[in-house]
């Protein structure tokens, strides 16, 4: 076999091979999504480095990592904010292509349940 034609049957083998994996849940949370608060709009950018930014009217007020826990339901989500502290929370993606975060606060417990201080946004269209 001439050493084209190996060289061709690798790529397409890799190619098939990153078509046919799944697609990894993260995958769907990275991107820009919104929501109101107030007068205000909010956009919350999830990056595939981990980092999510939020903004406030085009202004940027938090920069912060993330880590994703899939395998629970809800689904949890650990924040490392710029000072350090850490928030825990839950989310999930709904059916109708929502994001539902429960607000809470550096330091408090990880909610359980969704409830009274739940977020949903949606998400941006570019």
């Amino acid at each position: 076999m001439r050493k084209l034609d190996l060289l061709f049957l690798l790529v397409v083998a890799a190619l098939l091979g990153m078509m046919l994996r799944p697609e990894q849940p993260e995958t769907r949370l990275y991107g820009s999504w919104e929501f109101r608060d107030g007068e205000e709009t909010v956009v919350v950018t999830f990056k595939p480095d981990h980092i999510v930014d939020v903004l406030e009217d085009a202004h940027k007020i938090e920069h912060a990592t993330y880590r994703t826990d899939f395998s629970t339901t809800p689904a949890r989500m650990d924040l490392t904010l710029k000072d350090k502290d850490q928030v825990q929370t839950i989310f999930e993606l709904t059916p109708e292509g929502e994001l539902r975060i429960e607000d809470t606060q550096a330091g408090q417990p990880r909610p359980t349940r969704f409830g009274e201080k739940t977020i949903v946004l949606k998400r941006q269209t570019p």
